[in-house]
C-alpha cells in the first residue's frame, strides 16, 4: 500500500491518459475472451452437436443471450451458404483471426500509452532527487557516502523504473482483466467457479511469501551496491593517498568483501526468483487438474450440468487468467 500511495501524486493530470489504457485493457481481454469462446462452438459444429437458430433472438448481456446471438450468426451464415457446415468453420475461423488482431492492437495501444506514462514519472523522480541532493547541507555530505548518493540516483532509480511498470499494470491492468474473467467464468458456470474461489487463496498465499522474501533481498542489493559504489568513488578520489601508504591491499580487501557478499545475495535472490514461475506453474496446474476433475464430473453426471463444449471454455479461460494472478 505505501508503495501506491506514494506513486499516486505522480498520476495527477495524467487520468485521461490512465482512463485510455484502462479501456484498451479491457478491450483487449474482451477480444481475448472471444478468441477462447470460440472453442465451443467450433467443437460442437466438429461433432454435429450445434443445433440451428433461424429466428433472430436478439442480443442479450446474459450467457444465453450471447450464445443464442452467435449461433444465429453462425446459423445464418451457414445457411446463406447452401447449409455447408463448412463455412460454418471458415465463419468462427474468420472471427478468430479478426478477434485476435483486435486484442493484440488494444494491447499494444495500451502499451504505447503505458510508456510516456513511466518515463514521466520516473523524469520527476530524477529531478527531485537531484534538485534535493544540491539543497543539502554540506555536513551532509561529510557524513554520509558520495556512493550510496550514487547509487540511489542510478540502481535506485532504475529499479524503480521497472517496479513502476509493475505497479501500474497492478492497479490498472490487472483488476480489469482477473474481474472481467471472474465475471465470464461466473457467467458460464456459478458452482464451478465458486469452487474455483476455494482453491485460489492456497496458491495466492504461496506465492506471496516468495515475493516478499525477493523484495526484502534486493533491499539487500541495494545497499550492498551503494557500499560497492562508495569504495569505488573514495579509492579513486583519494588514489594518491593510497598510493602514498601502500593501502592498495587494505581497499582490494575492503572491496572484495562487498563484492562476496553481493555476489551471494545475487546467488540467493536468482534461487529464490527461478522458484517463483515454476512454483506459480506447478500450483496453477495443480488447481487446474482439480477444475478438471469437478468439472468433469458436472459434465459426465445425468443429467448433464455441464456441456463439454462450455466446460473446455472455462478450462481455457481459467488458464489464460494464471499469469494476471501471479502478478
Amino acid at each position: 500500500m505505501s508503495a501506491i500511495r506514494s506513486i499516486l501524486p505522480y498520476l495527477k493530470g495524467k487520468w485521461s491518459y490512465i482512463l485510455a489504457y484502462m479501456s484498451s485493457n479491457l478491450l483487449s481481454v474482451i477480444f481475448s475472451t472471444l478468441t477462447v469462446g470460440m472453442i465451443s462452438p467450433f467443437l460442437n459444429m466438429l461433432f454435429s452437436k450445434e443445433t440451428p437458430i433461424t429466428s433472430n433472438p436478439g442480443f442479450h448481456l446474459s450467457k444465453e443471450g450471447i450464445g443464442d446471438y452467435f449461433k444465429f450468426l453462425l446459423s445464418d451464415f451457414i445457411h446463406q451458404h447452401g447449409d455447408d457446415k463448412v463455412y460454418g468453420l471458415i465463419f468462427i475461423c474468420i472471427v478468430v483471426v479478426i478477434a485476435t488482431f483486435l486484442k493484440n492492437l488494444f494491447l499494444y495501444i495500451s502499451k504505447y500509452i503505458l510508456n510516456p506514462l513511466r518515463n514521466g514519472i520516473i523524469l520527476r523522480i530524477r529531478r527531485e532527487l537531484f534538485s534535493k541532493i544540491i539543497q543539502l547541507p554540506v555536513g551532509f555530505f561529510t557524513n554520509e557516502r558520495k556512493g550510496d548518493i550514487m547509487s540511489r540516483m542510478t540502481n535506485d532509480v532504475t529499479a524503480v523504473e521497472q517496479s513502476i511498470t509493475s505497479l501500474m499494470e497492478l492497479l490498472f491492468s490487472t483488476p480489469i482483466t482477473v474481474i472481467f474473467y471472474f465475471v465470464v467464468l461466473f457467467m458460464i458456470s456459478a458452482k464451478l467457479f465458486l469452487f474455483l474461489l476455494l482453491l485460489l487463496p492456497i496458491a495466492g498465499f504461496i506465492i506471496g511469501r516468495i515475493s516478499k522474501s525477493l523484495k526484502k533481498n534486493t533491499i539487500t542489493t541495494q545497499e550492498k551496491l551503494g557500499n560497492m559504489l562508495s569504495i569505488i568513488e573514495e579509492t579513486l578520489g583519494g588514489l594518491r593517498i593510497v598510493k602514498a601508504f601502500r593501502a592498495e591491499k587494505n581497499r582490494n580487501d575492503a572491496f572484495e568483501f562487498e563484492n562476496k557478499h553481493l555476489f551471494n545475495v545475487n546467488n540467493h535472490i536468482a534461487a529464490r526468483r527461478e522458484l517463483a514461475s515454476p512454483m506459480s506453474e506447478f500450483l496453477g496446474i495443480s488447481i487446474l487438474s482439480v477444475i478438471i476433475w469437478f468439472g468433469g464430473n458436472m459434465a459426465l453426471s445425468k443429467p448433464s450440468q455441464l456441456e463439454p463444449g462450455t466446460f473446455i471454455v472455462f478450462i481455457s479461460m481459467f488458464y489464460s487468467l494464471i499469469n494476471p494472478l501471479k502478478r
